[in-house]
């Protein structure tokens, strides 16, 4: 599914970003008037357009998500509501964004008064606000309803935080809450918004006084401090695209207090000349411990144990994967649990689980080869087993070239498999890109086989917990870059 963020250069695109990225399938668009959004080096595609406020923006915009096959809008800033809103009765493409006169009533401070008055929801009017003033009240209580009504209709569960601190207009220290009242006025007043063609991710800002929460302002976006401790908040995106479902219900909130802050990244220069980029699988392509458990579990069912449960075997298979155990795994198992070794390595040879890449694998592939460049996968492991999960993930296709090391005998980081991969890509040293998991295999063998650029791509919760600093004190000679997923590699590979 193609995603587009539109006027993404803030902080609301930047938390839209990371809600988006968690969903596996999901190719996250921004675009912008600004070629070096910081968005933009989060995303997997750019696409350049006016301002929301030009005359030809509509056009624009249009003319764009035609181009790249676009299927949902999602708008991150107030320029966009009121454009988008009088796009979306006639568009091909899904557009988070509430019916134009809906849009109006909530943007026009005037409607908004009326609006709410007529509703009988209590506002924060300017009169209030003097009388608050005015009786000294210097701990007024703020809160957060965060919600999300889908293209069908369907309003989400919703979100209450209570706001500790803010600094330069962003709430920087926030708690979520359980509060009865505050929860029965948010249903209500989602209902109304239904009501009234609401659509797509709304906050609502609310203080409370004198008993009662009155609203201070509605945005139809996401807010900018929603973050990964916000359980119900985490749902709303999966919602919004794919409608309400068991997996966007939550069963018990637990009460968090959490922090916004700012968090910087290196982005290094760019390689010139590059037109190949060679990929690990394992941990880089591919998480290896899901498929290593759900094989575990396929087999406890295929030999039918019975001297150990199956969550017994699985629990303890993680265990000595964490502890190392990897190429003995099995032989550990069986002498654990007393079972027959070579009938479960033989049996385990043959599965194949039902299990994914890295859900910024197909999109940040998609957006380098559109941009010309060749891919290839370079890895150890055995070619059965290799071969077994590029199928599964139907990920063959991406790739120009591939070389399974075992099946020449030169495994990494001996030079010759990275000569192999780059000679069946037609490429030359100076104009390649490995990327991989390991320092002493991949980006070792890279360097011995002369590549242009090398990139440590370190997942959390990957099979290795290598010591970067101690590696880069004793291969000084060695110059790498380091990214935590493909997205971020996608800027550093980024041509424009």
């Amino acid at each position: 599914m193609n995603v587009l963020i539109t006027s993404a250069n803030n902080f609301n695109a930047i938390a839209l970003i990371r809600e988006l990225e968690t969903i596996n399938g999901v190719h996250i668009f921004i675009s912008d008037e600004y070629p070096q959004t910081t968005a933009k080096f989060l995303s997997h595609s750019f696409i350049r357009l006016p301002g929301a406020r030009e005359d030809h923006y509509k056009t624009s915009l249009t003319a764009a998500c035609e181009k790249y096959k676009i299927d949902v809008i999602i708008p991150s800033a107030e320029d966009d509501f009121l454009p988008l809103a009088e796009l979306k009765p006639t568009s091909k493409f899904k557009i988070a964004i509430s019916d134009l006169i809906l849009v109006e009533k909530l943007i026009y401070h005037d409607q908004f008064e009326h609006f709410m008055a007529e509703n009988n929801f209590a506002r924060n009017s300017q009169t209030t606000m003097d009388e608050i003033f005015s009786s000294g009240l210097s701990d007024l209580k703020h809160y957060l309803a965060e919600f999300a009504i889908d293209f069908e209709g369907n309003e989400s569960e919703i979100s209450l935080r209570k706001i500790i601190t803010i600094e330069e207009s962003i709430i920087t220290v926030s708690e979520i809450v359980t509060n009865e009242k505050l929860h029965k006025k948010m249903v209500d007043f989602a209902q109304l918004l239904k009501a009234n063609n609401g659509c797509g991710i709304f906050h609502v800002h609310l203080i409370e006084f004198k008993g009662d929460f009155l609203v201070n302002s509605v945005h139809n976006h996401i807010n900018a401090t929603t973050g990964p401790s916000n359980v119900i908040a985490n749902k709303f995106c999966r919602q919004l695209l794919f409608g309400k479902s068991t997996e966007t219900m939550i069963d018990q909130v637990r009460p968090t207090r959490s922090f916004t802050y700012l968090k910087e990244r290196t982005l290094p220069t760019r390689v010139p000349g590059l037109k190949a980029i060679i990929f690990d699988l394992d941990e880089t392509i591919f998480p290896q411990k899901p498929w290593i458990i759900a094989k575990l579990g396929m087999l406890h069912d295929e030999l039918k144990i019975e001297k150990v449960t199956k969550e017994k075997l699985v629990d303890t298979g993680l265990r000595l994967l964490e502890e190392g155990h990897r190429s003995d795994l099995l032989d550990r198992l069986s002498e654990i649990c007393h079972l027959p070794a070579y009938d479960m390595i033989q049996r385990y040879r043959t599965l194949i689980p039902e299990t994914k890449e890295y859900p910024d694998v197909k999109p940040v592939l998609t957006e380098l080869k559109s941009q010309g460049y060749l891919i290839g996968l370079l890895t150890d492991n055995p070619p059965q087993s290799q071969k077994q999960k590029l199928q599964s993930t139907g990920l063959e296709g991406f790739f120009d070239a591939v070389h399974f090391t075992k099946e020449s005998g030169y495994e990494k980081p001996d030079p010759q498999g990275f000569l192999k991969i780059r000679t069946k890509l037609n490429v030359e040293a100076n104009e390649c890109c490995m990327v991989g998991d390991h320092l002493y295999k991949d980006i070792i063998g890279g360097f011995r086989a002369e590549f242009a650029a090398l990139c440590w791509l370190q997942r959390s919760g990957g099979l290795f917990n290598f010591d970067e600093g101690l590696f880069r004190r004793l291969h000084p000679e060695i110059n790498f870059h380091r990214f935590g997923d493909m997205t971020h590699l996608k800027g550093f590979l980024d041509r424009s």
